[in-house]
């Protein structure tokens, strides 16, 4: 299994995303990792906010196991 997770850049508030352009989910499962329960409801809230399905994962052992048993996650993502 490989899992591929995006690089992090600091960005300026002006080079921010214009909030039009943010891709939105339709029933997709995405998986997010962050061992912080804080950053990660947050990041899941979002998620669900947005019109994704979320499964969560405190570490990478949990994710990995998450990843294997689940079949059904169309995403892995960190927060960022």
């Amino acid at each position: 299994m490989t899992l591929h997770f995006p690089r992090a850049e600091s960005v300026t508030s002006a080079q921010l995303v214009d909030p039009v352009s943010i891709p939105l989910g339709d029933g997709e499962t995405i998986l997010v990792v962050d061992d912080d329960d804080e950053v990660r409801e947050i990041a899941m809230k979002r998620l669900e906010a947005l019109g994704y399905v979320t499964l969560e994962a405190r570490a990478g052992e949990e994710a990995v196991t998450t990843l294997r048993s689940d079949g059904a996650i169309d995403l892995s993502s960190p927060t960022w």
